[in-house]
């Protein structure tokens, strides 16, 4: 036998066995896709917790604040109305929600010359400020207390929600 040199043959791609990259490619791409929803999916509920963290964070601080009544979002006042804390044709005069959600179901507000605190969707206490004692215990929570007769109303605040106000404004008032 004599030695040619090198056989030369003609390949035919439908040939079974045949190896070559574009098939190792192809599922590349399949891969790649699948990947890449996958990270659409992760950045989507990375982003739906934020939002979620942030517009709470952001409830419970907006309702916490000691604040005048003309500035009290208008659901909350309807809230109390509805739940028969507050008349239809009241006002107050200062408003702290002191509940942990934010949501105002549970305060403390000065309206038609008492202090009245709420708590689950009903009026807890109502004290007349006319010849009331006030007095405040800053202990990390401003806890303030009026006492007229044998009505008592306890409202508190966190640090740096104007607790030191209110018991000065009640002072003023009950003089």
């Amino acid at each position: 036998m004599a030695d040619d040199g090198p056989e030369l043959r003609v390949v035919n791609e439908d040939e079974p066995g045949r190896v070559g990259c574009l098939p190792m490619v192809g599922g590349l791409g399949l891969m790649a896709y699948g990947l890449l929803i996958v990270g659409m999916g992760t950045v989507g509920l990375i982003g739906i917790t934020w939002v979620i963290y942030i517009t709470r964070v952001m409830a419970q601080q907006a309702g916490s604040v000691l604040m005048g009544g003309a500035t009290v979002d208008g659901w909350r006042l309807q809230e109390l109305r509805a739940w028969g804390v507050l008349g239809e044709d009241v006002t107050p005069a200062l408003y702290h929600d002191h509940s942990n959600a934010g949501d105002g179901s549970a305060g403390c507000m000065v309206a038609d010359d008492h202090v009245l605190v709420w708590a689950e969707q009903s009026l807890t206490q109502r004290v007349p400020l006319a010849g009331a004692t006030v007095s405040g215990v800053d202990e990390g929570l401003v806890t303030v207390t009026i006492v007229n007769g044998g009505d008592e109303a306890v409202c508190w605040f966190r640090p740096d929600e104007g607790g030191d106000r209110f018991l000065a404004m009640l002072e003023v008032e009950t003089r």
